[in-house]
């Protein structure tokens, strides 16, 4: 599957296929023998060593195919083993979706039928359990404890495609938790449980003077600064107020009070 799909994103599955033969025109025939060659090289570098003998002789991708149609069509003893022991090495991926996986044993299961040797539903139902991501061994273990008679290929699937479901939107909760608990910072209050995290209104306020947040316009700290400031400057640019009438009044009447003592005398 994969390589149909590389083959086919460069346009070149028709020459493994044979549906577009080889044409007589000397240009386009240079073209098709270019897009062979990248479809013969797919096909060459995805083959596991083992089997490269099987497609030693092959010269063109057409002809690699047909030697490997060959040899998996022939139900030779080596392939039974080929094909058993590829099944038992599934493993599921991180990014794999359990579909997939269940398709490829599907797959192996119906060539090893083709070839006369049938696999019993539990016998798939193992296979399946034992090629899960690790994320699955908790739901893996819960299945364990079903009894044989609900161990079917059908309900075993069915349970693990909701797994899958529920895991997803579970990842997806988590990840927009993470999102908003950094954009919205939370602080610990001691409560009588205990210090847990709780929301504190504060967190919603935003002074429009400073720009900073957990308080408002009329209680920040940068403002009262900035007008007692600018108050002391408005009050260097004044004169300082003159005496109080009074202490004109009481010098005035102390200076006449010595002026008629001294009169007097003379």
């Amino acid at each position: 599957q994969a390589v149909r799909l590389a083959c086919m994103s460069l346009d070149v599955w028709d020459c493994v296929t044979g549906d577009e033969a080889e044409p007589e025109n000397r240009e386009l025939q240079r073209i098709f023998r270019r897009s062979d060659r990248k479809a013969f090289a797919i096909l060459q570098s995805s083959i596991a060593p083992n089997l490269l003998q099987v497609v030693k002789e092959a010269q063109t991708s057409r002809e690699t195919l047909e030697a490997l149609e060959a040899h998996f069509g022939d139900a030779s003893l080596s392939n039974k083993v080929y094909l058993k022991r590829s099944l038992f090495k599934l493993q599921q991926d991180e990014l794999q979706s359990c579909l997939d996986v269940t398709s490829q044993i599907l797959a192996i299961a119906d060539r090893l039928s083709q070839m006369r040797f049938e696999l019993s539903p539990l016998d798939l139902v193992i296979v399946l359990l034992a090629a899960l991501h690790p994320r699955f061994d908790l739901w893996v273990e819960q299945i364990e404890r079903l009894p044989d008679d609900q161990l079917t290929w059908a309900n075993v699937t069915r349970k693990l495609f909701h797994e899958e479901t529920r895991l997803a939107r579970l990842e997806q909760r988590m990840e927009a938790l993470a999102v908003s608990a950094r954009g919205t910072p939370k602080r610990a209050f001691k409560t009588e449980s205990g210090s847990k995290p709780v929301h504190d209104p504060k967190d919603d306020l935003v002074c429009t003077y400073c720009s900073k947040r957990r308080h408002t316009e009329n209680r920040c700290f940068k403002r009262a600064k900035d007008l007692k400031l600018q108050s002391k400057k408005s009050a260097q640019n004044f004169p300082r107020k003159s005496k109080s009438a009074s202490a004109y009044v009481a010098r005035a009447s102390v200076v006449t009070s010595d002026y008629e003592s001294a009169e007097e005398e003379f």
